[in-house]
């Protein structure tokens, strides 16, 4: 967003796809900046007077995950659009659709709702040609499963925090309890497939 239309770009209505909306995503986003005690946000505010509100990077921090999902659905040039879902492998619609789907899992979550072996009514848009190599990992006879979700959070892990140790984390739980994942939507011989044998070092450092 920064490098397309300045630090402060999302503050202009007219990249947005309408004010009214735009209008709500400023009015939440001051609310949740006057609640904040980061001492990034104390910092510009007793630097800066204008604009208002901090540079987007600054702004994003604070933001929830409901916030940044609507954020991104009410921006509308699309060659910003593609170039935030491209840092993902994604395309920028199936990147819309991820946001608004990890968002809903988010709030399950934070409600302490099952999830595990749930049908989810807010779907995940599966990958086609993006991300690449994604395609063949999916399963498509159980698109509304937890599995679906799962291999796509760790695509976003392994783009974001190449070290992590998420995937080893998953796994461990699965067999320490004996999870049964066919209820979660897991194909059989999953464990073979190339999400689940990622060899970058990420589970070893």
């Amino acid at each position: 967003m920064a490098h397309h239309h300045g630090p402060h770009g999302y503050l202009d209505y007219g990249l947005a796809k309408s004010f009214s909306n735009w209008s709500k995503n400023i009015v939440c986003l001051q609310s949740e900046l006057d609640r904040s005690d980061e001492q990034f946000i104390k910092h510009y505010k007793s630097e800066y007077s204008e604009p208002e509100l901090p540079p987007v990077w600054a702004a994003c921090e604070v933001m929830s995950m409901g916030m940044l999902s609507r954020w991104y659905a009410q921006l509308a040039p699309m060659q910003t659009r593609k170039a935030i879902a491209g840092s993902f492998d994604c395309d920028q619609q199936q990147f819309q659709g991820l946001l608004e789907h990890l968002t809903y899992l988010r709030n399950m979550c934070a409600h302490h709702s099952r999830v595990w072996n749930r049908r989810f009514t807010k779907t995940l848009p599966l990958p086609r040609s993006k991300p690449e190599g994604l395609s063949n990992q999916v399963n498509r006879a159980a698109e509304r499963k937890l599995y679906n979700t799962l291999v796509l959070m760790l695509h976003l892990m392994d783009k974001i925090s190449p070290h992590h140790h998420w995937r080893a984390s998953l796994l461990s739980l699965i067999d320490k309890y004996g999870v049964d994942v066919s209820a979660m939507g897991f194909p059989d011989l999953w464990r073979t497939l190339p999400i689940w044998c990622h060899d970058a070092g990420d589970d070893e450092s």
